[in-house]
This record gives C-alpha cells, sequence and structure tokens, in this order.
C-alpha cells in the first residue's frame, strides 16, 4: 500500500479555474469555468470552459447529467445550452 509520500498529491497551479455557476431557476445550470492565474487573477492566455448541468426525472429519481458547451462567451453557452 502507497504512502502519502509516494503518492505526491498536490495540485496543478498552471491549470487553476475559478467556478462561476448560472441558472434561470426552471430547466439547469452553466458552470463558467474560468481559468487564473496561481496568484487568483484571470489567465487570459486560457480560454473559458462552459458545463451544462441537467436532471433527468426517472422512475429511481433525479439523474444528474453533465455535458460541455462549445462556446467563447456565456450568451453563446445560453443558447447553445439545448443544442
Amino acid at each position: 500500500m502507497a504512502t502519502a509520500a509516494e503518492l505526491d498529491i498536490k495540485m496543478d497551479a498552471t491549470s487553476l479555474y475559478r467556478e462561476e455557476i448560472y441558472t434561470d431557476r426552471r430547466i439547469g445550470t452553466i458552470r463558467a469555468m474560468v481559468p487564473v492565474t496561481p496568484n487568483g487573477d484571470t489567465d487570459s492566455a486560457r480560454d473559458t470552459l462552459y458545463v451544462g448541468e441537467a436532471q433527468i426525472m426517472t422512475q429511481m429519481g433525479p439523474l444528474p447529467v453533465t455535458f460541455e458547451i462549445e462556446a467563447d462567451s456565456l450568451a453563446a453557452a445560453v443558447e447553445g445550452y439545448a443544442g
């Protein structure tokens, strides 16, 4: 069994994102994953990622669905949410 020292668990400071959450409180949620530098400033060298979230009701209860939205702005992500 590996020890904590052998696992070398640490975050990658060059791959940090700030999450911003948007919802219409009806259909679903869009997460904007805004790239940031290690000091928390927005990293304009990388693109913002948009992730849609919804729930589908089944006989067993709600089933969470997560999907990437190809967009270059929040407005485009909202437009592309269902498309």
